[in-house]
């Protein structure tokens, strides 16, 4: 298990004109470093880093941006050639063999050849890497000693004192509150739409897991953000996704280039739903259950993935321990008497024909999700998923 983890975040950049003129300069010159540095390293044998000396703090970064991102893409370009060769290799064995099981050695000679030839199509179709993008892989990231009006100090190494301030937001201040979380150095800085911005990363270690056997129930709803066992609803997502609907339209009809938000409005709502249920659980002690999303049908796992990957990102950074159980019944069991044929079932309630319990139906299926977690903890892993915060895999 990793002891810290970095997390990145885009921040905004207030360059005045002649900075962002000096900022546009400078992308083009680091693109073309990176163009000659492609060409260098494909023009050898073997990809190889190239030497930097004497060319200076900023080619160098580019020369490292251009090295990695070719050996990236020859890694990606080599197994597609493997795909390709043995999809030529099957093809043509299956087409000779006909009706019969086994191949003879000569149509395995002429499948071997078929494939020798479609990876020599495939290795005269490599193309290098370009860079298209307007970004300079050589920033410094600073905290200033004393600045009212911005937050950071970013400066483009290599090229003198460029210093351009920029702001942080609520996200990265958040983050930045956590006990030992410290600002990397280094950063990125980019343009999008007409505007500049950094990617810096923030560096948080991670706490132990505590240890519980009392956990919220939470089942993800369509209509509504959350439902939990304890009796906490989320907001309702039918008017989000209207006005979001509607937003996008305007957009669409007069062809507004401005930059839209990477949350929509019901992600919003459920990161905030995220981090209110992670502040809950760490107050009470107790672990988050959640129904594992990969097992839930295609029309419900846009909302469960999204809210899966929140709640486990933030209960990481803080230690609560989550639990990911297999949602088959939850809705159609009662949390009384745990009875799973005669029951009733509609959108709002939940009726049980053998104790006659009646409750909310996102809340009872809350219920069975927190006891399924609870069955986990006590050593019961019948019908249940254990993960660790850290997504290292699934602990039966």
């Amino acid at each position: 298990m990793a002891s810290e983890i970095i997390l990145g975040y885009k921040l905004k950049l207030f360059p005045t004109r002649a900075k962002a003129d000096m900022l546009a300069l400078l992308a083009g010159f680091f693109r073309r470093s990176h163009s000659d540095a492609t060409t260098s390293i494909a023009a050898t044998e073997e990809a190889r880093f190239p030497s930097c000396k004497g060319k200076g703090e900023f080619v160098g970064r580019a020369t490292r941006r251009a090295f990695t991102d070719y050996r990236r893409c020859l890694s990606a370009h080599r197994a597609s050639v493997k795909t390709a060769i043995k999809k030529a290799y099957a093809a043509t064995l299956t087409s000779l063999r006909g009706t019969t099981k086994r191949a003879t050695t000569e149509q395995k000679a002429l499948a071997q050849t078929a494939s020798r030839a479609a990876a020599e199509q495939w290795d005269g179709t490599y193309k290098p890497p370009v860079l298209k993008a307007e970004l300079i892989d050589a920033a410094q990231v600073q905290m200033p000693r004393q600045a009212k009006s911005f937050d950071l100090w970013v400066m483009v190494q290599g090229v003198g004192k460029l210093y351009i301030p920029a702001n942080k937001h609520r996200a990265i201040n958040r983050t930045l509150a956590l006990p030992g979380a410290v600002l990397c150095e280094q950063g990125e800085i980019f343009r999008k739409n007409g505007k500049w911005y950094v990617r810096c990363g923030v560096k948080v270690p991670l706490p132990e897991e505590q240890q519980t056997n009392e956990w919220i129930g939470v089942d993800v709803g369509v209509r509504k953000a959350i439902t939990c066992s304890d009796g906490y609803q989320g907001p309702d997502l039918r008017p989000l996704l209207s006005k979001q609907q509607q937003r996008t339209a305007d957009q669409q009809r007069h062809l507004h280039n401005t930059e839209i938000d990477s949350l929509t409005a019901p992600r919003q709502a459920q990161a905030k739903e995220a981090r209110k249920l992670v502040s809950r659980a760490r107050r009470s002690g107790r672990g988050i259950a959640l129904e594992n999303p990969r097992s839930l049908p295609r029309w419900r796992q846009w909302s469960a993935k999204f809210f899966a990957l929140r709640v486990l990102l933030l209960a990481t950074l803080v230690g609560v321990p989550v639990s990911l159980v297999r949602p088959a019944y939850t809705s159609l069991t009662c949390s009384r008497c745990g009875e799973v044929g005669q029951t009733f079932r509609n959108k709002t309630m939940f009726r049980c024909l053998r104790c006659r319990f009646t409750a909310n139906a996102d809340r009872n299926a809350a219920l069975n999700i927190s006891y399924r977690a609870h069955r986990i903890s006590c050593g019961s892993h019948h019908n249940s998923l254990r993960l660790s915060p850290l997504g290292g895999g699934a602990v039966e």
